[in-house]
């Protein structure tokens, strides 16, 4: 039985620090998503500028057809800087903004996809949701045209997207004839960031593992910072899933059985101790382990889900953006296998 309490007390540092915030306003979830985008794209706008990324990247957009017969935005990054050859094939990495099903954009997410491009010399495409299978039919098939090398592949991303990234990879290395992929893509690696693996109220069997159920990070994290009891809900509604059935591994990637855990890629874990997800992104990585799946897993204690939009005003965002860098270069490096389960602490 497990018990992960002592990572999800707020540490001094945050408390200090949320003291200074102002309140969440009191907008519908329309208008919180409008105002959070619009903020978010200036943020974006203004990083890219500072850091002078406009000149060092090329940025490309495409549209996928999704299954609707509506279209899905992506953009890819490719460093200038780095790759002299615009043609010459680069290892992939398949991001997912994070946002609760609500938030973010493709222009949210320049800076980071930049920096990751430029700084591991990587093809990076963006998928600004919402169908990761379909977008994953849309990289084999133009895998050529943007000179994207389909052997080298890692998918990340944050938060909810943790269930679209998980979800995909498990699709593609357990059940490949369902997306009927062509040419069959290579995935060498997945990076989740305070990832959530699986949808309110099938949490059941992941609770089961936890010692007792008042040390469920859920239950000791019922209102937490950035994520509580409200702001959750206006999540998983947005998602408007009727009657979640714990068996569906596509909306419940955490529930893997111990057969398919051993057939992932390398995964990077980033969470947040202070977090209602923690437990089941700890839970997910102590599986994958015991499978004999290479896993490097970080935890940083006593800070909240979202905690990197504080940018420098906490010593953990510098660590937490070389986990994220280094776990993506981890996983193209084809590790060794996993032996033990170790949590890094931050």
């Amino acid at each position: 039985m497990c018990d992960f309490s002592e990572y999800d007390i707020p540490s001094e540092e945050w408390l200090l620090l949320a003291s200074t915030l102002p309140p969440t306003p009191d907008m519908s979830a329309e208008e919180l998503k409008k105002a959070t985008n619009a903020a978010r794209a200036v943020a974006a706008v203004n990083l890219m500028k500072q850091l002078d990324l406009t000149s060092k990247v090329a940025i490309q957009d495409h549209l996928i057809p999704a299954r609707d017969g509506d279209q899905i935005e992506a953009r890819t990054y490719r460093s200038i800087v780095l790759s002299s050859n615009a043609k010459e094939k680069l290892p992939i990495y398949m991001h997912f903004h994070g946002g609760g099903s609500l938030y973010g954009s493709l222009e949210s997410e320049d800076p980071l996809c930049s920096i990751v491009a430029i700084k591991l010399n990587i093809l990076v495409l963006h998928i600004n949701w919402n169908d990761s299978e379909v977008a994953m039919v849309w990289l084999c098939k133009n895998a050529s045209n943007i000179n994207a090398d389909l052997n080298q592949i890692v998918i990340g991303g944050s938060s909810a997207v943790g269930q679209l990234a998980a979800s995909l990879i498990r699709i593609v290395t357990t059940e490949p004839s369902q997306l009927q992929l062509s040419p069959q893509p290579t995935i060498l690696g997945q990076d989740l960031m305070i990832p959530s693996l699986v949808f309110a109220d099938c949490y059941e069997p992941q609770m089961h593992q936890i010692k007792n159920s008042s040390l469920w990070s859920y239950n000791q994290c019922v209102e937490a910072n950035f994520l509580d009891s409200k702001t959750r809900k206006m999540f998983n509604d947005a998602l408007k899933v009727n009657n979640p059935d714990p068996n569906d591994k596509r909306l419940n990637p955490g529930h893997l059985t111990a057969e398919e855990a051993k057939r992932m890629p390398p995964t990077t874990f980033g969470i947040a101790g202070y977090d209602p997800f923690q437990d089941e992104g700890l839970l997910y990585a102590k599986l994958l382990t015991e499978q004999g799946v290479p896993t490097d897993v970080h935890v940083f204690k006593g800070l909240p889900h979202g905690f990197r939009m504080m940018g420098n005003k906490l010593s953990a965002s510098a660590e937490w953006d070389k986990v994220l860098l280094d776990g993506i270069q981890w996983g193209l490096s084809k590790p060794d296998k996993a032996v033990d389960f170790v949590i890094k602490e931050h």
